[in-house]
């Protein structure tokens, strides 16, 4: 376990010398459908529809408050819309604003649906032994759904940013899905698409960090990582691959 004297560099050494015990995995365009992330210019179009707010000003809003809003500073869901109506200069009842979050919930369901073949690379992972974590940069929408949603019934453990209080790559979030997962940082193997410079704050904790390759580019994605030059996989059935080749090179 690392502690307040560990280096990044001791932290790398001790990777190759501990077993991986546990997977973790971002959420989103990592774990979910590629369809529905596309759709997201679409939701903002309806969702400014329903505020009542110009597009374009508040497509420029979700992303300029994105830090604020995955952090949790602007509160629960329905706080946040409130915030961001307000900024916007939209007079909302709270009629209004049962609507808009009715459609936001919706959409962000729909964003969540897992991709084809996830859950049953998840499923096989965790009958091999492994843990399954997840670590997503999410607003307050995703832990009010996360009990009704699939991904449920097949993750040990989730950290979600907007309860931590930090985004990735801030160490936290990673120190925080491996306490509730019971391994140490250097324990896990972390998956994710590279947003958020997520690869760099998993192997900066320790972790051993993988790349799923997408077809997304920086619209779609904060802070991507586009010069990853470590591990990668086009799909997550490759994972076990992965593991088995760091368990030949750990024994």
């Amino acid at each position: 376990m690392s502690g307040p004297g560990t280096t990044a560099a001791s932290l790398l050494c001790d990777t190759a010398a501990m077993r991986i015990e546990a997977v973790v995995f971002d959420l989103f365009i990592t774990l979910t459908d590629w369809e529905a992330e596309r759709c997201r210019p679409q939701f903002m179009d309806e969702l400014a529809a329903a505020l009542g707010a110009d597009p374009t000003a508040f497509s420029s809003l979700m992303r300029e408050t994105f830090t604020e809003r995955v952090a949790g500073d602007l509160g629960g869901a329905r706080s946040t819309f409130s915030t961001l109506a307000a900024r916007l200069g939209c007079d909302l009842s709270p009629e209004d604003l049962d609507r808009v979050m009715a459609l936001r919930h919706d959409q962000h369901r729909r964003t969540l649906t897992p991709r084809a073949g996830v859950l049953d690379a998840i499923s096989d992972l965790r009958t091999a032994g492994y843990a399954i974590g997840v670590l997503t940069d999410c607003t307050a929408e995703t832990p009010e759904l996360w009990p009704s949603l699939p991904y449920a019934a097949v993750v040990d453990a989730v950290a979600f940013s907007c309860v931590v209080g930090h985004r990735k790559p801030h160490p936290a979030g990673y120190h925080e899905v491996a306490r509730k997962l019971g391994v140490a940082t250097n324990e896990c193997l972390y998956v994710g698409d590279g947003s958020s410079a997520e690869l760099t704050g998993a192997t900066s904790v320790g972790m051993t960090a993988v790349l799923v390759e997408t077809p997304f580019g920086t619209d779609f994605r904060y802070d991507a990582e586009s010069h990853w030059a470590g591990r990668s996989v086009s799909e997550l059935g490759e994972l076990q691959l992965v593991l088995r080749d760091l368990q030949l090179t750990e024994a």
